[in-house]
């Protein structure tokens, strides 16, 4: 009996003749995961807190048309503008494969929205009652 014929090994992708299977490097992480801010939200919120402190002190301001107009301005108008800005950064954020989107953020903000607007309704209200003293007090508007 003789012995069997030397035959080559079979060579597979990842067999390195004489050394054996190559093993691949292990996954590294190329960005660092970032998530979505929370400025806009603390924006939102402290642009409500202004709007509704400018209510409740308007006879230490001097009840003047000017402190409700912006309590009117800086509730619903900028924080509707602070939400655009939330929900354009988290789309920009989406371009990165490591960005974690907060969709319950933009909800907080949506929600400080509307209390916004409900604030403004106060204020519009004030607006319209120092404008009606003053016409009043003026005779403007009662042919005096």
């Amino acid at each position: 009996m003789s012995n069997p014929p030397n035959l080559p090994k079979a060579s597979f992708p990842g067999n390195v003749p004489g050394k054996g299977p190559v093993v691949a490097p292990p996954i590294s992480i190329q960005g660092e995961p970032s998530k979505a801010s929370m400025i806009p939200l603390l924006v939102a919120v402290a642009f409500l807190l202004i709007s509704v402190s400018l209510y409740f002190l308007r006879y230490q301001l001097g009840g003047g048309i000017g402190w409700h107009l912006l309590g009117y301005l800086v509730a619903p108008l900028l924080s509707s503008l602070v939400l655009g800005w939330d929900v354009v950064a988290q789309r920009q954020g989406r371009k990165d494969p490591w960005f974690e989107p907060k969709p319950g953020y933009s909800k907080l903000i949506r929600l400080i929205v509307a209390l916004g607007f409900l604030v403004a309704i106060f204020h519009i209200i004030e607006v319209g009652t120092v404008c009606g003293q003053g016409f009043v007090q003026t005779g403007v508007l009662c042919g005096g």
